[in-house]
């Protein structure tokens, strides 16, 4: 969404709310992604790989995505904390899926 729709007084940017739905938007795809990949594919033997490559898959995505809004949408900018937050949420969904998985066996 181009930053004039935006409006002026924003309540998340007060609460900080925009920060923490990235970082659960993160986790989430974070979380999301590993379970569609290990559904899909036999990685019963390698699941600690399939953890690092949805890790770098999300943190790849997240630092694109902040970088080209910065580049091409009008009025946004890039923000390096949304970028760090990102990535705190994508390394929390995949330290989430290591508890998950080492206590639940998932």
């Amino acid at each position: 969404m181009p930053g004039s729709s935006l409006p002026k007084f924003n309540w998340f940017d007060r609460l900080m709310l925009d920060k923490v739905v990235h970082f659960g938007v993160y986790a989430l795809m974070s979380v999301l992604l590993y379970l569609a990949w290990h559904r899909y594919k036999d990685y019963e033997k390698h699941y600690f790989k399939a953890f690092v490559v949805v890790f770098l898959i999300v943190a790849v995505y997240a630092s694109l995505l902040e970088i080209f809004q910065g580049l091409y949408v009008p009025n946004r900018n890039y923000d390096p904390w949304d970028l760090t937050v990102n990535l705190f949420g994508d390394a929390f969904g995949w330290f989430a899926l290591v508890c998950l998985k080492y206590f639940y066996h998932l």
